[in-house]
Parts: structure tokens; sequence; C-alpha cells
């Protein structure tokens, strides 16, 4: 499949492991689930169960191939974390990120712990030459998500970390880590029978980072389609990068 992406946050996709499972209430109507059923038989996507874990081996080396630098959401069909990843794949994915220093990637995950023993028992050296083109980021659609989530992140990376606070299902107060995140990124719940977000949420959100000032990157607000105004102007701000 092609690399091009329609996702805001970034300007290509690399899903050399695809799949998931629900974990929390944010994944009811998750996006990657949908256009993995969709794609069932094609690409790569097993036919009877498309949104199982599955490694594509031909996709391993293409940020290698890709000569021009680009920002790239690394697992964006799943999430790189999950327990049944083998370890041996995810290793590979780190090594090809390493290997082809010259994009910037970006994960999220729902799984932190998972990722905390990862990036503990990885090589020093390996973790300081990734925090230099390697964002980090957890999920959480609301505030008990958040406050599980969030302090494993800041445990676990030295370099850029992010909150990915979509959908939003609820008010969130990120006051208290705020100074130690560089970006937050958020919206609401998209799809069929999606729930928009609530202004007092996202205007509470932006006023956190304001404060901070920490980049504030409104996705849309929810529902069918993708309205993005708020407060009458979109919110499009990211961290700067090489």
């Amino acid at each position: 499949m092609a690399d091009r992406t329609k996702i805001e946050v970034t300007e290509a996709t690399w899903n050399p492991i695809t799949g998931c499972s629900p974990v929390s209430p944010g994944c009811r109507r998750c996006y990657a689930a949908r256009f993995a059923k969709r794609l069932a038989g094609r690409y790569g996507y097993p036919k009877d169960d498309p949104f199982s874990i599955t490694v594509h081996e031909d996709r391993m080396a293409q940020p290698i191939h890709w000569k021009k630098p680009r920002h790239i959401f690394v697992g964006s069909m799943g999430d790189l974390f999950h327990s049944g990843i083998p370890e041996d794949a995810l290793q590979l994915v780190f090594e090809v990120m390493d290997m082809a220093d010259h994009h910037t990637y970006m994960i999220i995950t729902k799984r932190p712990e998972k990722m905390y023993q990862w990036f503990t028992a990885m090589d020093p050296k390996l973790k300081d030459r990734l925090a230099r083109h390697f964002w980090v980021g957890v999920s959480a659609e609301d505030q008990k998500r958040a406050d599980e989530r969030i302090p494993i992140l800041l445990r676990a990376y030295p370099g850029l970390k992010l909150v990915c606070l979509e959908p939003l299902l609820g008010p969130v107060d990120i006051s208290s880590w705020i100074e130690r995140i560089d970006w937050v990124i958020t919206g609401g719940e998209t799809g069929p029978g999606g729930e928009k977000a609530r202004t007092e949420w996202l205007r509470s959100l932006r006023k956190q980072c304001d404060r901070a000032n920490v980049p504030f990157f409104l996705k849309s607000l929810g529902g069918r389609g993708k309205p993005r105004l708020l407060d009458g102007r979109l919110w499009v701000e990211m961290p700067e990068y090489d």
C-alpha cells in the first residue's frame, strides 16, 4: 500500500506490523479496525480476521528506500506495543528506524507498560540515538486513562513526548504533567455514531497548553465529517523537527 496518508499530524505512515485488540473505551470506534475490515483479504490483511496481529515482511525496509526525509507515523494500523507482537519483529522495526535516521518517526500507544519494559531493556546507546529523531506518545480518552498512561510515558523515554487525547470522551486535566509534554493532539470521536467532544473540554486543553507554551493540535470536533474550528480558528500547532 502507498505510504501517503490523510492523517493530519504526519507526512507518511509505515505499517510493518498491523492489528490490535480493544483495551479501553477509546477503542470502541477504532478507525484502524474499520479500515482493516475494508481491506480484508488484500494488502496482507487476513481475510477472516483482518485486524489480527500481522507482521508484513515486505514492508519492513520501506523507510530505508524513502530518500527524502519524512515525518512518519509508525504503526497507524495497530499498536506496536501490543503483547501479541513477536519481539524479534518489534526489534527489527527499531533497527530500521535507527538505520534510516534521516526520517523522524512517531509511535503512539495505549499500552505504555510494555513500552516502558521495552525502553528499559534497550541498549542505552540505541535509545540515545533514537531520541534525536523519534517521538513517542500515549493515547488517552479520559481522565482515568490519562492518569494511568501519561506518568509511564514520562518515565519511559528521554526524547520528544506527545499525548494524544483522541477520541476525547470527557474532560481531561493534564496540568500536572504539561511542563514535561512536548505536544498535545486531541479530537472528538469520528466515524459512524461518533460523539463530538464538548467545546469546554477542548478549550480547557488548549488553555493548559497555552499556559505551558506546548503545541496544541485539534484534529476534529468529532461526529461525522471533520470540522476543526475552535473559537473561530484552526489549531494545528506542531513541535519543530529537523
